[in-house]
């Protein structure tokens, strides 16, 4: 799904930069071409996932019209797809440093209030 992404944002970032005029004076080192591009960049990411939403819609219809549908609710298959998923040392640090980084954060907000 990266490789869809990466190239929508490509084909939607350079569609905006070629129909905006540039900045009329560029700045110092050309902050204003940076600044230019940040907005383009922000405003590319809604196309981008109608685009790749619309992709995996397909890609989807394409699967289901293949039988693929069928060999979800199928026993077999899904003992052959889920052979390989394991719970490893690593998903269980994981989750534990996730879980703590959350306690974190809650109680630096109990001792910290944004507002006061």
């Amino acid at each position: 799904m990266l490789p869809i992404l990466i190239e929508e944002f490509s084909i939607v970032f350079e569609g905006y930069r070629l129909r905006t005029a540039p900045p009329a004076k560029k700045g110092l080192l050309g902050w204003r071409v940076g600044v230019q591009w940040a907005q383009l960049a922000v405003l590319s990411f809604y196309p981008i996932f109608l685009n790749t939403a619309k992709s995996v819609r397909t890609t989807v219809e394409a699967l289901e019209t293949r039988g693929f549908t069928h060999g979800a609710a199928n026993a077999n298959g899904r003992r052959i797809r889920m052979a390989k998923l394991r719970i490893r040392p690593l998903d269980v640090i994981v989750i534990v440093v996730t879980l703590f980084a959350i306690a974190v954060a809650f109680a630096a907000g109990a001792a910290w209030p944004v507002y006061r």
